[in-house]
Parts: C-alpha cells; structure tokens; sequence
C-alpha cells in the first residue's frame, strides 16, 4: 500500500511537471513519403502522450540552439473503409500534439526511410519578447524592450531618434539619415540618374549649336542676292 502511494506522488509530480497551459499543434503533409510543413499554432491544453517509436524523429530547439523536446512517431497512412478495409493512402496529413516551450525556434523532422530531413520555424509562436535579447522573430515594432530603435532588426522604424536606422533603404525613409545631396552634380549626371530611375533610354537627339544656324542663314541670303543679280544680268542682255 505504501509503495502504491509512493507511486501515485510520483506520477503526479511527473505529470504536473509536464503540464503546460498551451500545447503544440503541428501538422505535416506526407506525399509519396515526402514531407512538407503545413501548419503549427497553439491552443489550450496538456501535454500527455509519449511520442518514443517510429520511424520519423523530431526535435525541438530554443532559439539558443539548445535541445530542449524529442521524440518519434510512426506517420498512420492506412484507413479502414467499409467494404474494401485497410486501405494506404499516398498523400495523407499527420496532426502531432507537442508540448509547448515559450522559447522554442524551431523543430527539425528527420524521416529514416527516406532520409529527408525539414525544419519548421515555430519562433512566431514563442513567447521571446522581454527576455532582453532581439530575437530573430522580433522587432522593434514588435518588441521595441529587446529591439532598440535605430537597431538592425530588419525593420525600418522611421523614428526622430538622432539614429540612422540601417533598415531603412534608401535611406530617405528616416528623418535621421543624412539626406543625399545633388549640388555639385553636371546636368548630364543628373540626366543619367534620372533615367536610371525612370527606366528611360537615353536620347539621341542633340541641340543644334546656335552658331552653325546663323551661318546657314547667311549663306541663304548670300544666294538670294546672287540669283537676283544673276536674273538682272540675263534680263538685260536680252
């Protein structure tokens, strides 16, 4: 009797450390064997089902790149039918339920009949933000405690900081980058970055200089005059 109590303590003890207000679900897409991630999110519950036999392992890490869960499951393609009975589907979806870790990044799935191997980001689940570290699924418009402004977060948060926000490209978004100036540049360099960022081809056609037509103009009337000389001439002798 004593020994059964014993027990009973430490199976609760077992079971309450495993107790979690949320659990992982994550589902995986089988085709022909191939793997695939479909979809992952969280919900109320415990984690209570040991995962230890099969032939598809998976393993959960931390976004320190510590393991933190793993565990293996055998994927149950055969439905029972009426009528026809056990019945392999080629394409089928594997819904898991895995305990859930407030600094999980990823879960790496390894089939050993196929030898494939993916990884399913989970970080957007994790709860990360206020552990004073920029996590790679933060930002500062997600988290600003972790993620400073003006920090390279891959955000660009346009904030009158006095930092130039290296996200931010080009970097005429922030007020706080120096703007680039154009003094200095030739009207034909301003040409060119214009049709760099108009898409523009450049024009073939060039100004004619003022000199050469006043030139052309001379020798039109030069040729005038003598044409109406050339005209008296001819009137005259006849």
């Amino acid at each position: 009797m004593k020994k059964m109590l014993l027990f009973a303590v430490f199976l609760s003890v077992v079971v309450f450390a495993q107790s979690q207000e949320k659990v992982l679900i994550v589902s995986i897409m089988f085709n022909e064997g191939q793997m695939s991630f479909g979809n992952a999110f969280t919900q109320k519950g415990v984690y209570a089902s040991e995962m230890n036999d099969g032939t598809v392992s998976g393993k959960i890490y931390s976004v320190e790149g510590d393991e933190v869960f793993s565990f293996k499951f055998e994927p149950n393609n055969k439905i029972v039918v009426e009528d026809l009975g056990v019945i392999e589907e080629g394409s089928f979806k594997e819904v898991l339920v895995l305990p859930y870790y407030e600094n999980a990044e990823k879960i790496v799935f390894f089939n050993e009949e196929t030898g494939q191997e993916i990884v399913v980001p989970i970080a957007f689940l994790s709860k990360l933000c206020g552990n004073k570290t920029c996590d790679a699924s933060e930002a500062f418009g997600n988290c600003p405690s972790d993620c400073p402004s003006g920090g390279q977060d891959s955000y660009c948060d346009r904030e009158n900081d006095g930092v130039c926000d290296p996200d931010c490209d080009p970097k005429l978004f922030d007020s706080d980058c120096q703007q680039p100036s154009d003094a200095g540049l030739s009207e034909q360099k301003v040409d060119e970055i214009v049709r760099q960022k108009t898409g523009q081809k450049e024009s073939k056609v060039e100004s004619f200089p003022i000199e050469m037509l006043g030139i052309g103009i001379a020798a039109i009337m030069v040729l005038i005059v003598l044409g109406f000389i050339f005209l008296r001439k001819k009137t005259g002798n006849e």
